[in-house]
């Protein structure tokens, strides 16, 4: 995911932010995460600072307000499921809608297919979630679960 120093990352709904601050405790990459809940953002900022991850940066926003162009690589671990699962949420912040997940994957995917040739994008647990076309599978771990893209 992280190809040269300073590769900017964007965490889709980062939760407490665990991605972002390992990654940025094992690489060199600058990683941001985007969580509409404040609760959740707090968390992560407090974990952030206990173990120093000092290329870790979370933002308390909707996803339909981040500007994907300022990233090189995306994290995406099915963020929207809470809105159409009921086991598994993590809260009961989420309104059940069927239409707002569909609205911000197609967000995403829309974001996505602006972004340039060489654009990452990783998912986990996120095989309804289809990529743009130019993306091409590059690897897979973990039974299928982890997929490595990049935009063609």
């Amino acid at each position: 995911m992280v190809k040269s120093p300073n590769t900017k990352v964007l965490d889709i709904g980062s939760g407490v932010g665990k991605f972002c601050v390992l990654g940025s405790l094992y690489s060199n990459g600058q990683f941001t995460g985007v969580e509409k809940r404040k609760e959740l953002i707090d968390e992560a900022n407090a974990v952030k600072e206990f173990v120093q991850a000092e290329n870790a940066t979370f933002i308390h926003s909707n996803i339909n307000q981040v500007d994907f162009t300022a990233y090189e690589a995306f994290y995406y671990y099915n963020p929207f499921y809470e809105h159409v699962v009921d086991f598994g949420r993590i809260d009961k912040l989420i309104d059940f809608s069927k239409e707002k997940f569909e609205a911000y994957e197609q967000y995403v995917f829309k974001e996505l297919d602006a972004c340039p040739k060489g654009t990452r994008v990783v998912t986990y647990c996120s095989s309804d979630f289809f990529l743009p076309k130019e993306y091409f599978l590059k690897e897979m771990k973990h039974n299928g679960r982890l997929l490595f893209w990049e935009k063609k």
